[in-house]
Protein backbone atom coordinates (compact mmCIF):
# COMPACT_ATOMS: atom_id res chain seq x y z
CA UNK A 1 0.00 0.00 0.00
CA UNK A 2 3.03 1.91 -0.25
CA UNK A 3 1.76 4.61 -2.99
CA UNK A 4 -1.72 4.63 -1.38
CA UNK A 5 -0.14 6.66 1.53
CA UNK A 6 2.20 8.66 -0.20
CA UNK A 7 -0.99 9.84 -2.19
CA UNK A 8 -3.10 10.61 1.17
CA UNK A 9 -0.12 12.45 2.47
CA UNK A 10 -0.44 14.53 -0.32
CA UNK A 11 -4.31 15.36 -0.43
CA UNK A 12 -4.65 15.50 3.24
CA UNK A 13 -6.90 12.10 3.74
CA UNK A 14 -7.11 9.56 6.11
CA UNK A 15 -7.92 6.96 3.65
CA UNK A 16 -7.50 6.37 -0.41
CA UNK A 17 -11.06 6.44 -1.32
CA UNK A 18 -12.58 9.06 -3.88
CA UNK A 19 -16.48 9.37 -3.80
CA UNK A 20 -17.72 8.92 -8.32
CA UNK A 21 -18.78 12.60 -8.92
CA UNK A 22 -21.77 11.00 -10.38
CA UNK A 23 -23.70 13.26 -12.21
CA UNK A 24 -27.13 13.98 -11.29
CA UNK A 25 -26.98 11.16 -8.55
CA UNK A 26 -24.78 12.74 -5.75
CA UNK A 27 -25.22 16.00 -4.09
CA UNK A 28 -22.77 18.46 -2.19
CA UNK A 29 -24.34 16.52 0.92
CA UNK A 30 -22.59 13.21 0.31
CA UNK A 31 -19.13 15.09 -1.05
CA UNK A 32 -19.41 16.78 2.31
CA UNK A 33 -19.80 13.38 4.39
CA UNK A 34 -17.60 11.76 2.37
CA UNK A 35 -14.97 14.32 3.03
CA UNK A 36 -15.79 14.22 6.99
CA UNK A 37 -15.19 10.43 6.97
CA UNK A 38 -11.46 11.08 5.85
CA UNK A 39 -12.20 10.27 1.58
CA UNK A 40 -12.58 12.77 -1.24
CA UNK A 41 -15.74 14.28 -1.90
CA UNK A 42 -16.46 14.71 -5.57
CA UNK A 43 -18.28 17.64 -7.04
CA UNK A 44 -20.35 16.93 -10.63
CA UNK A 45 -20.50 20.08 -12.20
CA UNK A 46 -20.80 19.26 -15.56
CA UNK A 47 -24.56 20.57 -16.06
CA UNK A 48 -23.14 24.13 -15.41
CA UNK A 49 -23.21 26.18 -18.25
CA UNK A 50 -20.04 28.59 -17.59
CA UNK A 51 -20.67 30.29 -21.44
CA UNK A 52 -23.28 32.25 -19.55
CA UNK A 53 -22.16 34.45 -16.71
CA UNK A 54 -24.61 33.12 -14.10
CA UNK A 55 -22.10 29.79 -14.51
CA UNK A 56 -19.14 31.40 -12.12
CA UNK A 57 -22.58 32.51 -9.72
CA UNK A 58 -24.30 28.65 -9.45
CA UNK A 59 -19.94 27.04 -8.99
CA UNK A 60 -19.75 29.87 -5.87
CA UNK A 61 -22.66 28.77 -4.38
CA UNK A 62 -22.05 25.05 -4.51
CA UNK A 63 -18.78 25.67 -3.36
CA UNK A 64 -20.68 27.64 0.04
CA UNK A 65 -23.03 24.38 0.22
CA UNK A 66 -19.70 22.37 0.72
CA UNK A 67 -19.77 22.69 4.64
CA UNK A 68 -16.26 21.05 5.38
CA UNK A 69 -13.41 21.85 7.26
CA UNK A 70 -11.02 22.40 4.26
CA UNK A 71 -13.22 23.27 1.11
CA UNK A 72 -9.88 22.56 -0.56
CA UNK A 73 -9.89 19.04 -0.03
CA UNK A 74 -12.45 18.07 -3.09
CA UNK A 75 -12.38 16.98 -6.53
CA UNK A 76 -14.33 18.94 -9.51
CA UNK A 77 -15.73 16.98 -11.78
CA UNK A 78 -15.75 18.52 -15.66
CA UNK A 79 -16.93 16.31 -18.80
CA UNK A 80 -14.52 17.14 -21.50
CA UNK A 81 -16.23 15.99 -24.57
CA UNK A 82 -15.95 16.89 -27.92
CA UNK A 83 -18.31 20.17 -28.90
CA UNK A 84 -21.67 19.38 -29.74
CA UNK A 85 -22.60 21.53 -32.97
CA UNK A 86 -26.21 21.53 -32.74
CA UNK A 87 -29.29 19.39 -34.12
CA UNK A 88 -31.24 18.67 -37.00
CA UNK A 89 -34.85 18.71 -37.83
CA UNK A 90 -34.39 15.03 -39.13
CA UNK A 91 -32.67 14.20 -35.52
CA UNK A 92 -35.68 15.57 -33.75
CA UNK A 93 -38.22 14.14 -36.08
CA UNK A 94 -36.68 11.04 -35.36
CA UNK A 95 -36.30 11.23 -31.45
CA UNK A 96 -40.05 12.07 -31.06
CA UNK A 97 -41.10 8.65 -33.27
CA UNK A 98 -38.60 6.95 -31.17
CA UNK A 99 -40.61 7.84 -27.59
CA UNK A 100 -44.23 8.28 -29.11
CA UNK A 101 -43.53 4.36 -30.53
CA UNK A 102 -41.83 3.55 -26.30
CA UNK A 103 -44.21 5.24 -24.80
CA UNK A 104 -47.25 4.53 -27.20
CA UNK A 105 -48.47 8.01 -26.96
CA UNK A 106 -48.04 11.32 -28.68
CA UNK A 107 -44.74 13.33 -27.39
CA UNK A 108 -44.67 15.68 -29.73
CA UNK A 109 -46.78 18.56 -28.57
CA UNK A 110 -43.90 19.67 -26.87
CA UNK A 111 -41.59 22.72 -27.06
CA UNK A 112 -38.72 22.13 -29.23
CA UNK A 113 -36.78 25.24 -27.74
CA UNK A 114 -36.92 23.50 -24.08
CA UNK A 115 -36.36 19.68 -25.32
CA UNK A 116 -33.27 20.70 -27.45
CA UNK A 117 -30.77 22.55 -25.91
CA UNK A 118 -27.89 21.07 -24.99
CA UNK A 119 -27.96 20.54 -20.91
CA UNK A 120 -24.14 18.89 -20.84
CA UNK A 121 -21.81 22.20 -22.22
CA UNK A 122 -18.23 20.51 -22.43
CA UNK A 123 -15.11 22.28 -20.76
CA UNK A 124 -14.05 22.50 -23.76
CA UNK A 125 -15.90 25.41 -25.01
CA UNK A 126 -15.39 27.72 -21.56
CA UNK A 127 -11.05 26.36 -20.98
CA UNK A 128 -10.29 29.85 -22.20
CA UNK A 129 -12.78 31.65 -19.81
CA UNK A 130 -10.45 33.93 -17.94
CA UNK A 131 -12.85 34.76 -14.92
CA UNK A 132 -13.42 30.73 -14.20
CA UNK A 133 -9.67 29.73 -14.70
CA UNK A 134 -8.25 32.81 -12.23
CA UNK A 135 -11.28 31.74 -9.57
CA UNK A 136 -10.13 27.89 -9.65
CA UNK A 137 -6.16 28.58 -9.37
CA UNK A 138 -6.37 31.95 -7.26
CA UNK A 139 -9.11 31.39 -5.22
CA UNK A 140 -10.71 27.97 -4.55
CA UNK A 141 -7.51 25.86 -5.56
CA UNK A 142 -9.24 22.65 -5.40
CA UNK A 143 -7.19 19.51 -4.33
CA UNK A 144 -8.08 18.00 -7.40
CA UNK A 145 -9.92 18.63 -11.03
CA UNK A 146 -10.56 15.73 -12.80
CA UNK A 147 -11.98 15.02 -16.63
CA UNK A 148 -14.39 13.05 -17.89
CA UNK A 149 -14.79 12.00 -21.54
CA UNK A 150 -11.83 13.64 -22.70
CA UNK A 151 -8.99 16.22 -21.53
CA UNK A 152 -8.34 20.06 -21.50
CA UNK A 153 -5.17 21.75 -23.97
CA UNK A 154 -1.84 20.68 -22.67
CA UNK A 155 -1.96 24.88 -21.40
CA UNK A 156 -4.76 24.69 -19.26
CA UNK A 157 -3.13 21.45 -17.66
CA UNK A 158 -0.39 22.95 -16.36
CA UNK A 159 -1.99 26.53 -15.76
CA UNK A 160 -4.12 23.84 -13.13
CA UNK A 161 -1.11 22.30 -12.13
CA UNK A 162 1.25 25.51 -11.37
CA UNK A 163 -1.49 26.43 -9.14
CA UNK A 164 -1.03 22.97 -7.21
CA UNK A 165 -4.33 21.34 -8.46
CA UNK A 166 -3.80 17.46 -9.57
CA UNK A 167 -5.15 16.84 -13.04
CA UNK A 168 -7.09 13.60 -13.07
CA UNK A 169 -8.78 12.13 -16.76
CA UNK A 170 -10.66 9.05 -17.28
CA UNK A 171 -9.15 6.36 -19.08
CA UNK A 172 -10.77 3.23 -20.32
CA UNK A 173 -8.37 1.56 -22.71
CA UNK A 174 -4.48 1.02 -22.82
CA UNK A 175 -4.30 3.43 -25.73
CA UNK A 176 -6.16 6.06 -23.80
CA UNK A 177 -3.83 5.59 -20.84
CA UNK A 178 -1.02 5.71 -23.20
CA UNK A 179 -1.91 9.69 -24.31
CA UNK A 180 -2.70 11.00 -20.66
CA UNK A 181 0.86 9.13 -19.47
CA UNK A 182 2.30 11.59 -22.27
CA UNK A 183 -0.13 14.25 -21.21
CA UNK A 184 2.08 14.69 -18.13
CA UNK A 185 -1.55 14.41 -15.68
CA UNK A 186 -1.20 13.44 -12.35
CA UNK A 187 -3.57 10.74 -11.97
CA UNK A 188 -5.58 7.96 -14.37
CA UNK A 189 -9.11 7.00 -13.42
CA UNK A 190 -8.98 3.45 -14.86
CA UNK A 191 -12.59 2.83 -15.56
CA UNK A 192 -13.50 -0.66 -16.42
CA UNK A 193 -16.78 -1.85 -18.33
CA UNK A 194 -18.53 -3.16 -15.09
CA UNK A 195 -18.67 0.37 -13.73
CA UNK A 196 -21.83 2.52 -13.81
CA UNK A 197 -23.02 5.44 -15.19
CA UNK A 198 -21.48 7.29 -18.25
CA UNK A 199 -18.07 5.31 -19.98
CA UNK A 200 -15.62 8.32 -20.02
CA UNK A 201 -13.96 6.59 -23.52
CA UNK A 202 -12.60 9.53 -25.57
CA UNK A 203 -10.54 7.83 -28.30
CA UNK A 204 -11.91 4.06 -28.07
CA UNK A 205 -15.46 3.78 -30.32
CA UNK A 206 -18.04 1.48 -28.59
CA UNK A 207 -17.28 -1.06 -31.99
CA UNK A 208 -13.75 -1.19 -31.56
CA UNK A 209 -13.60 -0.93 -27.22
CA UNK A 210 -11.72 -3.96 -26.01
CA UNK A 211 -14.29 -3.88 -23.30
CA UNK A 212 -11.90 -4.26 -20.58
CA UNK A 213 -12.44 -5.60 -16.94
CA UNK A 214 -11.51 -2.74 -13.97
CA UNK A 215 -8.90 -5.25 -13.25
CA UNK A 216 -7.58 -5.47 -16.56
CA UNK A 217 -7.07 -1.86 -17.61
CA UNK A 218 -5.58 -1.42 -14.25
CA UNK A 219 -2.89 -4.05 -14.91
CA UNK A 220 -1.99 -3.06 -18.36
CA UNK A 221 -2.24 0.78 -17.46
CA UNK A 222 0.60 -0.13 -14.61
CA UNK A 223 2.21 -2.17 -17.17
CA UNK A 224 2.58 0.76 -19.14
CA UNK A 225 3.75 3.35 -16.36
CA UNK A 226 6.32 0.71 -15.34
CA UNK A 227 7.76 0.69 -18.87
CA UNK A 228 7.92 4.80 -19.46
CA UNK A 229 9.27 5.10 -15.49
CA UNK A 230 5.92 6.86 -15.07
CA UNK A 231 5.10 4.91 -11.94
CA UNK A 232 6.52 7.05 -9.31
CA UNK A 233 4.72 10.10 -11.33
CA UNK A 234 1.03 9.47 -12.24
CA UNK A 235 -1.67 7.59 -9.60
CA UNK A 236 -3.44 5.05 -10.73
CA UNK A 237 -7.37 4.97 -9.57
CA UNK A 238 -9.54 1.74 -10.24
CA UNK A 239 -12.93 2.37 -10.42
CA UNK A 240 -15.80 -0.48 -11.18
CA UNK A 241 -17.15 -3.52 -9.58
CA UNK A 242 -15.23 -2.26 -6.17
CA UNK A 243 -18.20 -2.79 -3.55
CA UNK A 244 -16.46 -3.99 -0.41
CA UNK A 245 -13.29 -3.45 1.13
CA UNK A 246 -11.22 -6.68 0.52
CA UNK A 247 -11.49 -5.31 -3.40
CA UNK A 248 -10.53 -2.04 -1.73
CA UNK A 249 -7.43 -3.85 -0.06
CA UNK A 250 -6.82 -6.34 -2.83
CA UNK A 251 -6.47 -3.03 -5.44
CA UNK A 252 -4.06 -1.27 -3.02
CA UNK A 253 -1.96 -4.24 -2.03
CA UNK A 254 -1.93 -4.02 -6.36
CA UNK A 255 -0.42 -0.72 -6.19
CA UNK A 256 -3.04 1.18 -6.83
CA UNK A 257 -3.00 4.85 -5.13
CA UNK A 258 -6.63 5.24 -4.44
CA UNK A 259 -9.93 3.75 -5.31
CA UNK A 260 -13.44 5.32 -6.95
CA UNK A 261 -16.44 4.44 -5.88
CA UNK A 262 -20.22 4.89 -6.81
CA UNK A 263 -22.53 2.32 -6.84
CA UNK A 264 -22.09 1.51 -3.28
CA UNK A 265 -23.48 4.99 -2.02
CA UNK A 266 -26.03 4.87 -4.00
CA UNK A 267 -28.18 3.68 -0.92
CA UNK A 268 -26.94 6.59 0.82
CA UNK A 269 -29.63 9.12 2.51
CA UNK A 270 -27.51 12.32 0.54
CA UNK A 271 -28.55 10.55 -2.29
CA UNK A 272 -31.21 12.07 -5.00
CA UNK A 273 -31.72 9.41 -7.76
CA UNK A 274 -32.00 5.96 -8.55
CA UNK A 275 -32.08 5.31 -4.31
CA UNK A 276 -36.09 3.98 -3.87
CA UNK A 277 -35.78 2.37 -7.12
CA UNK A 278 -32.30 0.34 -6.10
CA UNK A 279 -33.78 -0.48 -2.86
CA UNK A 280 -37.25 -2.03 -4.23
CA UNK A 281 -34.70 -4.07 -6.51
CA UNK A 282 -32.70 -5.58 -3.40
CA UNK A 283 -35.55 -6.17 -1.30
CA UNK A 284 -37.31 -8.35 -3.93
CA UNK A 285 -34.18 -9.76 -4.88
CA UNK A 286 -35.47 -8.61 -8.16
CA UNK A 287 -31.52 -8.55 -9.68
CA UNK A 288 -32.64 -7.02 -13.14
CA UNK A 289 -29.37 -6.86 -16.04
CA UNK A 290 -27.09 -4.33 -16.59
CA UNK A 291 -26.87 -2.56 -20.39
CA UNK A 292 -24.18 -0.37 -21.96
CA UNK A 293 -26.85 1.87 -23.56
CA UNK A 294 -26.26 5.19 -25.68
CA UNK A 295 -30.18 5.68 -26.68
CA UNK A 296 -30.94 7.77 -23.67
CA UNK A 297 -28.05 10.29 -23.58
CA UNK A 298 -26.05 9.49 -26.83
CA UNK A 299 -23.24 8.31 -24.57
CA UNK A 300 -22.95 4.83 -23.34
CA UNK A 301 -24.06 4.14 -19.87
CA UNK A 302 -24.76 1.46 -17.81
CA UNK A 303 -27.99 0.95 -16.25
CA UNK A 304 -30.87 -1.52 -15.06
CA UNK A 305 -32.44 -3.18 -18.38
CA UNK A 306 -35.65 -1.87 -17.50
CA UNK A 307 -38.92 -1.68 -19.79
CA UNK A 308 -38.30 1.23 -21.17
CA UNK A 309 -34.48 0.74 -22.03
CA UNK A 310 -35.66 -2.69 -24.09
CA UNK A 311 -38.45 -0.24 -25.89
CA UNK A 312 -35.40 1.77 -27.14
CA UNK A 313 -33.39 -0.83 -27.89
CA UNK A 314 -36.26 -2.48 -29.69
CA UNK A 315 -37.73 0.53 -31.53
CA UNK A 316 -33.88 2.32 -32.47
CA UNK A 317 -32.77 1.96 -35.99
CA UNK A 318 -28.98 2.36 -36.31
CA UNK A 319 -29.22 3.89 -39.54
CA UNK A 320 -31.78 6.81 -37.41
CA UNK A 321 -29.90 9.49 -36.38
CA UNK A 322 -30.43 11.01 -33.15
CA UNK A 323 -29.76 14.13 -31.20
CA UNK A 324 -25.72 14.40 -30.33
CA UNK A 325 -25.11 13.83 -26.60
CA UNK A 326 -25.87 16.94 -24.33
CA UNK A 327 -28.75 17.51 -26.55
CA UNK A 328 -29.94 13.93 -26.94
CA UNK A 329 -29.56 13.74 -22.61
CA UNK A 330 -31.54 17.00 -22.00
CA UNK A 331 -34.26 15.87 -24.48
CA UNK A 332 -34.78 12.54 -21.98
CA UNK A 333 -34.84 14.74 -18.68
CA UNK A 334 -37.30 17.39 -20.14
CA UNK A 335 -39.62 14.85 -21.12
CA UNK A 336 -39.25 12.73 -17.84
CA UNK A 337 -40.02 15.87 -15.75
CA UNK A 338 -43.26 16.61 -17.73
CA UNK A 339 -46.24 16.47 -16.07
CA UNK A 340 -48.54 16.10 -18.25
CA UNK A 341 -46.93 13.09 -19.78
CA UNK A 342 -49.56 10.63 -19.55
CA UNK A 343 -47.18 6.72 -20.16
CA UNK A 344 -47.66 3.90 -17.73
CA UNK A 345 -44.33 3.08 -18.52
CA UNK A 346 -41.46 3.57 -15.65
CA UNK A 347 -38.95 5.86 -17.82
CA UNK A 348 -36.10 5.98 -15.00
CA UNK A 349 -32.81 5.91 -16.00
CA UNK A 350 -31.27 3.44 -13.48
CA UNK A 351 -27.71 4.37 -13.84
CA UNK A 352 -25.34 1.55 -11.76
CA UNK A 353 -22.66 -1.00 -12.12
CA UNK A 354 -22.90 -4.57 -12.90
CA UNK A 355 -22.31 -5.54 -9.23
CA UNK A 356 -25.03 -3.38 -7.38
CA UNK A 357 -26.37 -6.59 -6.14
CA UNK A 358 -23.72 -6.51 -3.50
CA UNK A 359 -25.35 -3.42 -1.83
CA UNK A 360 -25.66 -4.46 1.41
CA UNK A 361 -29.44 -2.25 2.58
CA UNK A 362 -28.37 -3.30 6.85
CA UNK A 363 -25.27 -0.24 6.35
CA UNK A 364 -28.06 3.00 6.37
CA UNK A 365 -25.75 5.85 6.88
CA UNK A 366 -22.88 7.13 4.48
CA UNK A 367 -20.85 6.55 7.22
CA UNK A 368 -21.62 3.07 7.89
CA UNK A 369 -20.55 2.26 4.11
CA UNK A 370 -17.42 4.34 4.13
CA UNK A 371 -16.90 2.33 7.28
CA UNK A 372 -17.55 -0.94 5.20
CA UNK A 373 -15.12 0.11 2.36
CA UNK A 374 -11.97 0.66 5.17
CA UNK A 375 -12.78 -2.11 7.69
CA UNK A 376 -9.94 -4.65 6.24
CA UNK A 377 -7.59 -1.49 5.71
Amino acid sequence: MSKSVGFCKRLGLKYPIIQAPMAGTSTVELATEITNNGGLGSLPISTINFTQSQGLIQLKSLIEKYNVLNKSITNLNFFCHEIVEGVTPTQIKNWFELYSKVLNVNVGDVSEDEYFKNGNISFKEYEHNEELIDYLTKELKPAVISFHFGYPSKETILKFQAAGIQIWVTSTSLQETEILGKLGVDGIVCQGFEAGGHRGNFITSKDFDENLSTLALFLKSKQYLHQHDLHDKIDLIPTGGIMDSKTVKFYLDSDASAVQVGTVFLTSPEITNNKSYLKSLLQSHDYKPTILIDIVSGKRARAIQTDFIKGLIKYNHPSDDLPPYGILYNAYRTLKSNKTLSTSLDIGFYLMGQNYFQTDLTLTSTKDIFQSLVKDL
